[in-house]
């Protein structure tokens, strides 16, 4: 048969497959965003994804009329079945997935489109959820930098990346970029008509959670309490998302650092109720709230209860990011702390050592979190009565902390009083001077 009829003679089943395909899919997307709204399955929106995404891309390579907005609703698909990996921790394989996206956004005339503003955001989303926070902060960039030259962007979706810059910045402890960053998104949320009221409700709790940073705590808890009452205006008392257990999360946060401890418990205790419920063991935002938990009930010196919390906590780290990722110090510290407290001193100076190296390698050595440690190492050694150890341990802290702060700042006065306890330990006359200048 000559090849030219067989074609012709194929094409009508050829558009019948693409016709019946196009019918089909849009069923496959909607399930997929179905479970995503209804925060019901992670493994039923990744199923739906992929099945939308794989005939997507067949139709894609079909070479029809429809080949080129089949690309796009792959491109789509495959944006969110990233986005279901990032959240079950899965970053790696979301990142597989959005760089093959770039190559065919690239290939195939998506270069200057929205398209490819989305699968940043998504990468940076995906190295945000590693907590490597530069690579964040380079996509999120990428993906602002897109929507600004190339498209028109609605305010809510550059809300979105000024929202997720700032997060980087919170998390780099750069605050006052941060509020910034929140502020801008706010702006722009408030001059937008039809705007989605979880975005303005998210930057609500992304402020409030900066200001605890700052330690106001007034606005903390105002925006905060705004979130609350937007999120019941708009669903109602009974549901639950993931923004409502962040504002009970600021809420708690902001009472402890108030030294409000029963009311810090009691919102804590809120949003683990529902960070427990939606989201799986390998997303950090659990183990960031049991830890959480666990700082609580340190401080009001429940010292089982609060290490039975902080366990947990490492135990969910480990399983999310490895043995030897930086998100594991802080937990490795609280339980060197509670085995200080409890007198196990060779357990404290194990888990001590063990974040120092963590911050020390992420932070270099000059940094706050380093000073910390070797504070609490110090303060290990005096309540063993290694007192020399002591104090060659509050000296670097002190090292440290000069190369950070002016004299003035007070973690440089906790230092001169620091090493003021060292010297009395030591029965040295040094001890005098160091606590003068404390009083200074």
């Amino acid at each position: 048969m000559n090849p030219l009829t067989n074609y012709i003679t194929f094409l009508p089943i050829l558009f019948a497959i693409i016709n019946n395909a196009i019918a089909q899919t849009p069923e496959h997307s909607k399930a997929g965003d179905y479970y995503v709204k209804a925060q019901l399955s992670h493994d039923s929106s990744i199923y739906y994804f992929t099945q939308a995404s794989n005939i997507y891309y067949k139709i894609f390579q079909s070479k029809s009329k429809y080949s080129f907005l089949a690309l796009k609703s792959y491109i789509d698909c495959r944006n969110k079945l990233a986005k279901q990996y990032v959240e079950t921790g899965e970053s790696d394989t979301a990142l597989l997935i959005l760089n093959n996206s770039i190559e065919l956004c690239e290939k195939n005339y998506l270069g200057s489109s929205d398209d490819l503003a989305e699968v940043y955001k998504n990468i940076g989303n995906a190295y945000y959820y590693k907590r490597e926070l530069d690579k964040a902060m380079e996509y999120y960039q990428k993906s602002l930098t897109q929507l600004k030259l190339y498209v028109r962007p609605r305010g809510d979706y550059l809300a979105g990346i000024y929202n997720k810059i700032g997060n980087v910045y919170s998390a780099k402890s750069e605050y006052a970029k941060a509020v910034e960053q929140y502020q801008n998104a706010m702006d722009l949320l408030k001059k937008q008509s039809g705007r989605n009221d979880i975005d303005i409700i998210q930057t609500y709790n992304n402020l409030s959670s900066i200001y605890n940073d700052l330690n106001d705590y007034n606005k903390a808890l105002n925006n905060a309490d705004t979130a609350l009452q937007l999120f019941t205006k708009r669903y109602g008392e009974e549901p639950i998302h993931l923004e409502k257990a962040k504002a009970y999360k600021n809420i708690s946060y902001s009472n402890y650092l108030m030294e409000k401890y029963d009311a810090a418990l009691e919102y804590c205790e809120k949003a683990i109720r529902i960070y427990s419920f939606l989201c799986n063991e390998k997303d950090p935002k659990l183990a960031d709230v049991y830890n959480s938990y666990g700082v609580i009930y340190y401080k009001k010196g429940d010292f089982y209860e609060a290490l039975k919390w902080h366990e947990e906590a490492l135990r969910l780290y480990k399983n999310i990011f490895g043995e030897k990722h930086f998100s594991l110090a802080g937990s490795y510290g609280n339980i060197g702390l509670i085995n200080d407290e409890l007198g196990n001193y060779y357990v404290a100076l194990d888990y001590i050592s063990k974040a120092l190296e963590l911050y020390k390698k992420n932070y270099g050595e000059y940094n706050e979190y380093v000073a910390d440690a070797y504070t609490n190492l110090a303060c290990v050694y005096a309540n063993k009565n290694e007192n020399e150890l002591s104090l060659e341990y509050q000296e670097k802290a002190f090292q440290v902390r000069k190369k950070l702060y002016s004299e003035k700042h007070p973690d440089i006065v906790n230092s001169y009083h620091n090493l003021g306890i060292a010297y009395i330990g030591l029965n040295d006359e040094k001890a005098l001077e160091y606590l003068q200048k404390a009083l200074v």
